[in-house]
């Protein structure tokens, strides 16, 4: 019986039937015919005359396959693929054209799926309605059976659409408005019946396409370009060759995903390459094709002969010697040559192949290349000109990698800007540290005041970022050291954190020079008393001989406490990292974090971010450590907690 359901699909298809219409015709239910097409149910004899019928097709052929009932000269053409217009002799149209049992060439193309003749048929007559409803399908099938100059040919063709005849009711007749405004050689139609697959549909997303939905079909629409677009997304599926696809920016994206299925094709391009000859694709295809399909030690190779390849260009001398435009002209090959070599640095990158990076940056002839990428060059501007050095990687970089480049090519970690956020939320403290020693951090150590100026001027040289880091750590960690006694007492124990800076600064007489500076600008001191050989004797004694004077270590150590950052405060502000916090799954990374800040500021941190933690254990620690202004709802939290806690 299962003959029968493969001869009632077929017929179906070649009379351009639904299941649901022979049911109908039938007088059948849509279950019973399903369990007669897919075998379950036998048809009686009075099921089978109705499908004969229905059909147009021998009872004979039904139950024993085609292959037991002699076929027609016209359907054994379509078979042969023979010349249509060879068979129409004086005949002028194709329709006219029929066996003993009325079917014509469009039936039998239809029930055998020779969508290719059904082409040939097109080329003899484009507007026939009978060819132009299965377009769309005839395309999709030349793509499958890989046609390609039929599939040109159609793709290219012209014609005026012509399926007003669909419209067969009132109602239908009222939206035939709505179709005429789409109804041009821009557009492309498909009509399928309510219960047919729609490719257009399949491919396309609901906004890109039109639909008008009549009595017994629905028609599809959408613009010859959006068509194209699902041609090219079958092609792919396909895996055809990348001429298939006309638009060139699109060709040559698809170029590195036809080599990396084509193994043969693939190792072609490499020998291309390797002979240096001309490439059927380009070079950036082959690279990508050998990164995706996993030829890392080709990948390798490639990039030394691509450097070994350079073009010996010396910028300076040509500056020297030749033309402005001679010069433009070869920084513009330079810069090219380059961007080819970064090419095989970003896909690494991109397909997060470190080892193979490492190599690549390792490579023996690594360095010759940046001999030729990061020459000087000079940019003639509209009002002056100037100067710039290329760089090597200034393209987005993950942090392992960033960490690699800086460990490997030192010289090289003022190009790499580090994203913090990233590295955060890796919670290794281990990274946290590499990536704050590796920031661009004069920025960030900034010791206010203009305290610079004044111990420069003393130790006769630039403070180093070093200096900075070293007298910014003394005075925070001097602060978080007090924090404690501030959160037990409620009171800042401003002459303790006096001596311990005092302490500290007889060991860094940097440090001393800085509190210095701090108590002229914050202390109310008259200004007129501070001559040049008053100065002298106060950087020899310190704030020591300022607070015999007049006492302002309450003054200045409170302010410092509420407005002198941390390196890492500076940092997390810049960057808007606050914010990040509570997002910190590990409780240990937290604490490590945290406590780079400066306490007492911490407090209007949580308020200006509105910081919420909702973790009891963030909140104590935070409570019991750091500060007492926490949100309400943290508050709430930590009270809610400490009444449990009693309760039980």
């Amino acid at each position: 019986m299962k003959m029968i359901g493969k001869q009632i699909k077929k017929h179906l298809h070649a009379n351009q039937m639904t299941q649901s219409e022979l049911a109908l015709k039938m007088n059948v239910s849509d279950s019973k015919l399903s369990k007669i097409i897919n075998g379950s149910t036998e048809p009686n004899l009075t099921d089978l005359r109705l499908l004969s019928e229905i059909l147009n097709v021998s009872t004979d052929e039904l139950i024993k396959g085609e292959d037991s009932v002699k076929r027609s000269s016209l359907e054994m053409a379509v078979m042969e693929r023979k010349d249509p217009s060879l068979l129409l002799l004086n005949r002028k149209k194709i329709l006219d054209l029929k066996d003993d049992s009325s079917r014509n060439l469009i039936h039998y193309a239809l029930k055998h799926n020779a969508y290719d003749y059904l082409y040939q048929l097109y080329k003899i007559d484009p507007t026939l309605i009978d060819l132009q409803v299965h377009y769309v399908k005839i395309i999709r099938e030349l793509i499958y059976s890989n046609q390609y100059e039929a599939y040109q040919a159609l793709i290219q063709m012209k014609f005026n659409w012509d399926i007003v005849s669909f419209f067969d009711n009132e109602k239908d007749l009222e939206k035939l408005n709505t179709f005429a405004t789409s109804n041009s050689r821009d557009y492309i139609h498909e009509v399928v019946k309510h219960d047919q697959e729609s490719v257009i549909k399949t491919f396309m997303s609901k906004q890109d396409y039109g639909v008008i939905t009549l009595n017994k079909h629905i028609i599809y629409s959408c613009r010859k370009t959006q068509f194209l677009s699902i041609c090219e997304v079958i092609i792919k599926d396909a895996n055809l060759h990348p001429k298939w696809i006309d638009n060139r920016e699109r060709r040559e994206s698809y170029f590195p995903l036809y080599l990396s299925k084509n193994k043969p094709e693939l190792m072609t391009e490499w020998k291309l390459f390797i002979e240096n000859k001309q490439l059927n694709f380009s070079r950036k295809a082959l690279k990508e094709a050998l990164i995706k399909t996993n030829q890392d030690d080709l990948f390798y190779e490639m990039m030394g002969i691509e450097i070994d390849r350079l073009e010996d260009i010396d910028l300076s001398q040509i500056l020297k010697t030749q033309s402005q435009s001679t010069y433009n002209s070869k920084c513009s090959t330079v810069k090219g040559n380059s961007n080819s070599i970064k090419d095989f640095l970003k896909l690494a990158v991109e397909h997060d192949k470190i080892e193979l990076f490492i190599r690549l940056i390792t490579h023996p002839m690594f360095d010759q290349f940046i001999r030729y990428a990061t020459q000087e060059q000079k940019v003639y501007g509209e009002y002056n000109d100037y100067f710039i050095t290329p760089k090597i990687f200034d393209f987005k970089c993950p942090f392992h990698i960033q960490k690699e480049i800086i460990n490997l090519l030192p010289s090289f970690k003022d190009e790499i800007s580090i994203d913090l956020k990233e590295v955060i939320s890796l919670e290794s403290k281990d990274d946290f540290e590499f990536a704050l020693s590796h920031l661009q951090s004069n920025k960030y150590f900034k010791l206010g005041y203009h305290a610079e100026g004044l111990i420069e001027s003393t130790i006769k040289r630039t403070l180093s970022t070093e200096d900075k880091k070293r007298i910014n750590d003394q005075v925070i960690s001097t602060f978080q050291e007090f924090n404690y006694t501030y959160l037990e007492t409620g009171k800042i124990d401003t002459d303790g954190i006096f001596r311990s800076l005092q302490n500290k600064a007889v060991k860094n007489p940097l440090l001393k020079l800085f509190l210095l500076k701090m108590w002229i600008e914050l202390g109310d001191y008259d200004h007129n008393t501070f001559t040049e050989s008053f100065m002298e004797q106060l950087k020899s004694s310190g704030v020591e001989m300022l607070e015999s004077i007049k006492s302002k270590c309450h003054k200045v150590i409170s302010h410092l406490l509420l407005n002198l950052p941390s390196y890492v405060d500076n940092v997390f502000r810049d960057q808007k990292l606050y914010i990040l916090l509570p997002q910190i799954n590990d409780l240990s990374y937290f604490k490590f974090i945290i406590e780079k800040f400066n306490p007492a500021m911490f407090g209007k941190v949580i308020e200006d971010n509105q910081l919420l933690f909702q973790d009891i254990d963030r909140v104590k620690y935070l409570y019991g450590k750091i500060t007492n202004e926490l949100l309400i709802k943290d508050m709430a939290l930590l009270n809610q907690s400490l009444l449990i806690y009693k309760t039980n």
